[in-house]
Order: structure tokens, then C-alpha cells, then sequence
């Protein structure tokens, strides 16, 4: 697979961050919004919408917010399972805070901001949230 070169622009669902290469859209993991990172696009079918890419290097403008992963399991070609441990704690929230609020508004056209709060635990518990609403 190739490798490109990706301007994260926002966080996005999955742990990943948007961007775009050449008017494609990027959903890249292991980068932070304004880092500009060289990633490995795992899938690039001729047909694709978007890609899916790995961030392998920050080329510039790493975040202040990033941080050396608590889990040696995490990185490029290694375990997906969490999300973000390459931000800081508070970083975390704020980037779990933002896609929730893009998300209610993009999908439901609920404009609300959410308010994610640390439950304490360094490592160890990843919680997910499936959120219902009636006719009302």
C-alpha cells in the first residue's frame, strides 16, 4: 500500500482524524488534529471513497498534546483497540467532546455540548455509548 503525506484536520469517529490527499478524504489513525503526519494507507481500492490510513511519522506541526503511549501494544501495525493514548488525558476528553458534539449535529441536527468526563483510569476501561431518543 502507498504511503501519503496527510494534514489531519479534526478528529473523527474511531480514533481517527480527517483529512484529505488530492480532494480524497483520509480517515488516518495515530495522529491529532494539526499535525501533518506520513501515514500508510491500508486501503486505497481504485473505487474507495476514502481511505484508511496509519500515521508512521509526524512530519510537522506535532501536537503539543501528544504523548508517548502508556501501552506497548500501541502504534503503527500493532493493536487498534484504544483510541487517542497517544494524546494527554485532558486532550482525550477534549477530542472525545468534539466528535460527539460534530456528530449529534452532523447526523441528527442536535446542537448540544457534551460534557466527557474521566472516569479515572489511566488504562484498563474503554467505555462506548449507543445514545436513544423517542418522537419527543
Amino acid at each position: 500500500m502507498p504511503e501519503i503525506v496527510v494534514r489531519a484536520d479534526a478528529a473523527a469517529h474511531g480514533g481517527t482524524c480527517v483529512g484529505r490527499v488530492d480532494g480524497r478524504v483520509v480517515f488516518c489513525r495515530l495522529c491529532l488534529p494539526g499535525e501533518t503526519v506520513r501515514a500508510q494507507v491500508d486501503d486505497d481500492g481504485p473505487d474507495a471513497r476514502f481511505w484508511r490510513a496509519e500515521a508512521v511519522a509526524v512530519e510537522s506541526g506535532s501536537s503539543p498534546d501528544r504523548v508517548v503511549a502508556a501501552c506497548a501494544w500501541f502504534g503503527p501495525g500493532l493493536c487498534g483497540g484504544c483510541a487517542w493514548l497517544h494524546a494527554d488525558r485532558a486532550a482525550q476528553l477534549r477530542i472525545k467532546e468534539h466528535v460527539l458534539e460534530e456528530t449529534l449535529l452532523r447526523i441528527g441536527g442536535i446542537t448540544w455540548t457534551p460534557e466527557v468526563r474521566d472516569l479515572g483510569l489511566a488504562t484498563g476501561w474503554r467505555t462506548r455509548l449507543t445514545l436513544h431518543s423517542d418522537a419527543g
